[in-house]
């Protein structure tokens, strides 16, 4: 998983230093793409000061982006990865396999606040709702299947009209029992399918 990350973050690299033009946000386009990214459910700055535990959780993503209107985009994500040790009363259990699946909207800040002009860097916005199914479980997670709210901030790069990279950082809200508290940070590459004039 580290290999592969560490290829991701040369392709983005590349891509900051490559001179394309950027023709617009990428997802008010119907676009396809892959992430890579970490989750801490034990970062000190939220709910989570008397957890001790160390474990990331990773996962890797297949993304669909489909645009809804001017100013807001359609996504659904799935992803499949490695839900880490979470709580460190869990001492029993270090980690699972677990699937998700999850839906949701982004906007383009620069649209919200009527800005028309076309920039390399675009920061957007995202809010969805995830659907997880981990193989294992524990006593504070009973149920194989538990959802969460996320919501974030992030900044995309054009590379030319048909392909960006993004990075972005989630807040994520478990719901349930445990309305476990996390950081979510992805990092991928997106490109359009559909022509933008076959769409508009």
């Amino acid at each position: 998983m580290n290999k592969q990350l560490k290829k991701l973050t040369i392709i983005v690299l590349f891509c900051f230093a490559n001179k394309g033009f950027c023709q617009g946000y990428i997802n008010e386009k119907v676009n396809l793409g892959v992430s890579f990214g970490y989750a801490n459910y034990h970062a000190k700055a939220l709910n989570n000061k008397n957890n001790n535990g160390t474990q990331l959780s990773y996962f890797t993503a297949i993304n669909l982006g489909l645009p809804i209107a001017k100013k807001i985009n359609f996504n659904q994500q799935i992803m499949l990865g490695s839900l880490q040790n979470g709580t460190f009363p869990e001492k029993n259990w270090t980690q699972t396999n677990l699937f998700s699946y999850n839906f949701g909207f982004s906007a383009n800040l620069f649209r919200l606040i009527g800005v028309k002009k076309e920039f390399k860097l675009t920061p957007f916005t995202l809010f969805n709702y995830q659907i997880n199914y981990a193989l294992t479980t524990t006593i504070n997670r009973p149920k194989n299947v538990f959802t969460a709210l996320n919501y974030g901030l992030g900044i995309g790069y054009n590379v030319n009209s048909e392909l960006s990279c993004y990075l972005q950082m989630q807040h994520i809200q478990r719901l349930g029992a445990d309305l476990k508290t996390g950081l979510n940070i992805e990092i991928g590459l997106k490109s359009i399918i559909i022509k933008p004039s076959a769409i508009e």
